[in-house]
């Protein structure tokens, strides 16, 4: 008996164009051209399908379907022009053994071809159980395995173009490995008012993709980086969620605290760059008849570790967000949308300003 299939199929289309006329003047600067462009598609389509064999048995397979293309110029700065193509099949397994007691067994295949260079495969299991003594309180653990293959950009990037730090190409890149992941937590809803979810996390790397300065080994006066897998990466932490219910207002709040470690053998500083160690945020939904009035607040603490600017690393930031919906006919909504109200001044990457004050106004239509 088939319970459902659903299927998926995607295309983004990204495309942009730096125009830098004040370069051509700099001597030297002649061969990098006048304008840079980047040209990119990615085309997918997943597909899923649900089969139930019995009642305490539920099957789930599928594929999953990738490909990026990219065209870009002047090949001497940019990417030039690259392809890479996906294929994942997957299978997972439900099964109730108690009342109480819900396993799950899958994995994952992953081809991963760069049209003209490399193919990454690899198989990734997961095991998850589920333990719910109460109907108020639910037990889990998880364990498995992941891979991560590089991107275009990862493979051939030559230059910042935010600063012009030189790059070194590696198509010899290789995926990253997620060896071992595990989870434990536990959710309590000891009413239809509150749900708290509290989970604990550890994620063993291996051949984590980086960025590592090699000025020193090229010899050079200049800063040059060169995007590397490293040996071996630790990321665990702690993370909380909570929501709540009380009639027409719907609240939610979330944190959590991560330790991320560079545990590759002989490195001096031992922190991954851009991992915050607390982060967080809350929100709240009221509605009073056909209005719908959002309201949402981001923390992200200091980073510690940066690339190419580690005197520039991005301070801690609260960002508050602000929505306004109408439901004006049964298929037909309307919505204004306020980002960052406070105007705050933030960066998420160094020297990458993020957004100021701005409006979202649309018009939705449900068929």
């Amino acid at each position: 008996l088939v319970d459902g299939k659903e299927a998926v199929t995607f295309l983004v289309h990204v495309k942009e164009a730096i125009e830098d006329p004040q370069r051509l003047l700099l001597p030297g600067n002649e061969l990098y051209g006048l304008q840079t462009n980047i040209d990119g598609d990615k085309i997918g389509n997943i597909i899923q399908m649900d089969t139930r064999l019995g009642e305490r048995n539920r099957i789930v397979t599928g594929v999953d379907v990738q490909i990026d293309y990219v065209q870009s110029a002047p090949d001497t700065i940019v990417y030039g022009d690259r392809q890479i193509n996906n294929y994942a099949v997957f299978l997972q397994d439900d099964i109730t053994l108690l009342n109480s007691l819900t396993a799950t067994l899958g994995g994952r295949y992953d081809w991963n071809h760069l049209v003209g260079g490399r193919t990454l495969d690899q198989l990734s299991p997961k095991v998850a159980m589920v333990w719910a003594p109460a109907t108020d309180l639910a037990v889990r653990a998880l364990y498995g395995k992941a891979f991560r293959a590089p991107t275009i950009a990862e493979l051939y990037l030559q230059e910042e173009l935010g600063g012009g730090v030189a790059f070194v190409p590696n198509p010899d890149l290789t995926a990253e490995h997620l060896e071992n992941s595990y989870e434990v937590g536990v959710r309590w809803t000891p009413s239809r008012l509150v749900d708290l979810d509290v989970a604990a996390f550890r994620y063993e790397y291996e051949d984590l993709i980086y960025w590592v300065e090699i000025s020193a080994e090229l010899g050079t006066s200049y800063t040059v980086y060169q995007v590397r897998n490293l040996n071996s990466a630790l990321m665990q932490g702690v993370e909380t969620s909570l929501r709540s219910h009380w009639g027409a207002l719907t609240t939610t709040a979330n944190f959590t605290y991560l330790d991320a470690q560079d545990t590759s053998p002989g490195r001096e500083d031992d922190l991954l760059a851009y991992r915050p160690e607390y982060s967080g945020g809350f929100g709240a939904d009221l509605t009073l008849g056909r209005w719908i009035i959002h309201g949402d607040g981001r923390y992200r603490s200091q980073i510690k570790e940066v690339f190419l600017y580690p005197r520039q690393a991005p301070d801690e930031y609260w960002v508050f967000n602000g929505a306004l919906q109408y439901q004006l006919a049964r298929n037909w909504m309307l919505s204004v949308k306020g980002n960052n109200l406070l105007d705050r001044q933030y960066e998420e990457l160094a020297r990458y300003r993020m957004p100021g004050r701005n409006w979202l106004f649309g018009v939705s239509v449900a068929f």
